[in-house]
């Protein structure tokens, strides 16, 4: 069973400890695609971008290549690893992992303690932790 961890802001800055390698593939996709002067793509309609593990999704994705900034406007929401923001507008430096969402919900995925195969065997306890019960 995975548990959420629900929490509301006015704004969210956000700042990873780790943040990823730049460099990787970028795969975008939206109903409309559009590039201005090689530098500036905007992807409106059902828009999603995806680079280095983060997932980003919106009505309409205005993505600076040289600067490695998103401006995500409608529906937005952003996948890291177990963490899921949502709200009505993104601003973030991908390659800093930096940036703020106005209105914020976060979702923060709980996955259950692994138990040693050992232990689960002698006490009747299953990889989630929890006890089952023995036929007899």
């Amino acid at each position: 069973m995975i548990k959420s961890t629900v929490a509301h802001a006015e704004i969210l800055t956000l700042t990873l400890a780790n943040p990823p390698e730049p460099a990787g593939t970028l795969e975008v996709e939206a109903d409309t695609l559009e590039m201005h002067f090689d530098r500036v793509m905007r992807a409106s309609g059902n828009a999603s971008l995806k680079k280095d593990g983060q997932s980003v999704y919106g009505d309409s994705i205005d993505y600076d290549m040289q600067n490695d900034e998103l401006h995500v406007l409608g529906n937005a929401k952003i996948d890291m690893n177990d963490t899921h923001l949502l709200g009505p507008e993104i601003r973030i430096r991908m390659s800093e992992s930096l940036g703020e969402m106005p209105n914020a919900t976060i979702l923060l995925d709980k996955k259950p303690n692994a138990v040693n195969s050992n232990t689960a065997k002698s006490s009747n306890i299953d990889n989630y932790g929890q006890t089952a019960l023995a036929a007899s």
